[in-house]
């Protein structure tokens, strides 16, 4: 069980890990610190982020540029 960062709910819900021993509900994380919250987060971790949470927040192209990025150095990482 883990710990929502913001709203301090103990879930067993999924939580998105953003730091060292920190998670955060997606809603909570946005509310909390906006666009920034994605900035701790890998490339990888926004293409797993939940779509319609970032749309609320108008972010969704953010995740998108972002996933696609990961994907684009996950293949010429493997072509090496």
């Amino acid at each position: 069980m883990n710990t929502c960062r913001f709203c301090k709910e103990q879930t067993t819900d999924h939580l998105i890990k953003y730091g060292v021993r920190h998670y955060a509900h997606a809603r909570c994380g946005l509310k909390a610190q906006g666009a920034a919250f994605l900035d701790n987060l890998t490339d990888w971790q926004c293409g797993q982020f939940p779509y319609f949470v970032a749309k609320e927040f108008g972010l969704e192209g953010v995740i998108e540029t972002r996933y696609a990025r990961a994907e684009v150095e996950h293949v010429a990482g493997g072509a090496a």
